[in-house]
């Protein structure tokens, strides 16, 4: 099962964890978006930081994999590009 959802530590564990009590034997994953700044621009550096914060992402229950780790600059009519990141993180 997939969920998905702007990126925040709180957001991915309880997501993660409905998912793993509708789910409890099959393969679960939350699809994170970046969307402003920073973290948009480099999502993968944004990830690592939470990993390493006492109140970050909890590497017990998520699983970052690198290449499933993007940034990209959203292009609108009229108006600069806006970068985007995305990361599909799996639970544990």
């Amino acid at each position: 099962m997939i969920e998905a959802g702007d990126f925040g530590v709180k957001k991915v564990h309880d997501d993660l964890e409905k998912l793993r009590t509708l789910n409890p034997k099959g393969i679960n994953w939350f699809l994170a978006f970046f969307r402003s700044g920073g973290p948009a621009l480099n999502p993968l550096l944004e990830l690592k930081k939470s990993f390493e914060r006492a109140n970050g992402l909890n590497d017990k229950k998520v699983k970052l994999e690198p290449g499933l780790v993007k940034s990209f600059s959203v292009y609108r009519p009229n108006k600069e590009p806006e970068p985007f990141g995305i990361a599909l993180l799996k639970a544990q």
